[in-house]
């Protein structure tokens, strides 16, 4: 697995930055999503060697939210899941970050 992590964390006042991201293993991604995905507007990222973006974001009430941002079509492919599911999906990953390896995804257009 060649992915490199990015997170923010309202709550603790700490973040890496997308741009600055740091490789990461799937014990510290696993590790990152338990004790960052608590908080409301938390959110945890990976970007793989083709610069995929896959995001998890803590929504409104708690729920989590998969999304996986699409420039070119100005949207994402994304649902809804719980802690579990995202690290299932973490742990689904090979050495990149592939739509169609990820179950039950809808693109929705930004703005939308």
């Amino acid at each position: 697995m060649s992915l490199k992590l990015f997170f923010t964390d309202y709550s603790e006042d700490d973040h890496i930055r997308s741009d600055e991201a740091k490789p990461a293993n799937l014990a510290q991604i696993i590790e990152c999503l338990k004790t960052r995905l608590k908080e409301e507007d938390n959110f945890v990222g990976l970007i793989d060697d083709n610069d995929v973006m896959l995001q998890f974001m803590v929504e409104e009430g708690g729920q989590l939210s998969v999304d996986v941002p699409i420039n070119d079509r100005k949207g994402s492919f994304t649902k809804s899941a719980d802690l579990k599911g995202c690290i299932e999906i973490v742990q689904s990953l090979g050495r990149s970050i592939a739509i169609d390896n990820i179950d039950g995804l809808e693109f929705k257009a930004w703005g939308r």
